[in-house]
């Protein structure tokens, strides 16, 4: 989800990622689910981020598509 929201949205990822994590990034991990259950306000900043890119991600299109075919058409 981070990809999807680059720096149109926000430059900070929406959640912490640990790809392939190793040994050490388990504490980690486990510092970031506390976080995530204790801090109420981390936690609703995490929910928001994720509606912002429901919201990116909408299936309504923003634009007639004929009109966009039209703008393309004048264009070429």
């Amino acid at each position: 989800m981070n990809l999807v929201l680059g720096n149109s949205i926000g430059s900070q990822p929406i959640v912490k990622e640990f790809i392939q994590p190793s040994y050490s990034d388990q504490v980690d991990i486990m510092v970031e689910l506390n976080r995530i259950d204790q801090d109420e306000s981390y936690r609703k900043s995490i929910s928001d981020n994720y509606k912002l890119i429901k919201n990116k991600l909408s299936v309504e299109p923003k634009e007639d598509l004929s009109s966009l075919a039209d703008k393309m058409l004048d264009i070429i």
